[in-house]
């Protein structure tokens, strides 16, 4: 609710149907590859914590 007031003032001040640039657009297409990415390595996270010394031995 916080964020919510704080951008209040802010609403009426963007540029909605700016076209951005290609440095723009290759940034945010990395950010949502690379999170995508980070979402599907939390289940293996999961699975190699889950028995420790015996995934340490492995190592």
């Amino acid at each position: 609710m916080g964020i919510i007031i704080i951008g209040l003032p802010y609403i009426r001040t963007v540029d909605y149907l700016d076209i951005p640039d290609f440095r723009g657009l290759l940034e945010a297409s990395a950010l949502v590859f690379f999170s995508f990415l980070g979402r599907k390595q939390f289940p293996n996270y999961a699975t190699n914590l889950y028995n420790i010394r015996h995934n340490m031995q492995e190592l």
